[in-house]
């Protein structure tokens, strides 16, 4: 029998919160990183772009860097669960994963404004920034029918 101070659930969500933490994390390093690369590939364009891409490395640059900042935050809100004794574990975890699907949704988008400023102008760029756009529709729905079956 669980004989843990906080309650009987509070050990599932223990694991939960340092299962999520460690997602959340990686994903921060990974947006981490996917800015770097961006950066990377945005300072090596020519100096005479057009609105379009200037426009699209901006959001890239601002998409990337709120995703890590969402990721980092699920990490901090799970973390605050063991430093507040008046936060709610479950509504914690509730929010991490909010916080963590919202960062994979501009991660989504922000892969798809660098494809408009990577293959910039050509059928292809709208193409491939479509299908990150559609990408995200399909991550949010497919979470959706899986949190409604646990």
């Amino acid at each position: 029998m669980n004989h843990h101070p906080l309650g009987p659930s509070v050990a599932n969500y223990e694991i939960a919160n340092a299962r999520i933490s460690g997602f959340s994390t990686f994903l921060g390093g990974i947006s981490f990183i996917a800015l770097v690369l961006s950066i990377n590939i945005l300072s090596g364009r020519l100096r005479d772009s057009s609105t379009i891409e200037l426009a699209a490395g901006t959001l890239v640059f601002l998409l990337l860097l709120t995703a890590m900042i969402l990721f980092l935050s699920s990490t901090v809100t799970l973390v605050a669960v063991y430093t507040d004794a008046e936060r709610d574990a479950a509504s914690s975890v509730r929010l991490a994963r909010t916080f963590i699907g919202a960062g994979a949704v501009l991660m989504f988008w922000a892969a798809g404004a660098l494809m408009l400023v990577v293959f910039w102008p050509s059928v292809e760029s709208g193409a491939y920034a479509a299908a990150a756009v559609v990408g995200s529709l399909v991550f949010l729905r497919l979470r959706t029918l899986l949190g409604r079956r646990s």
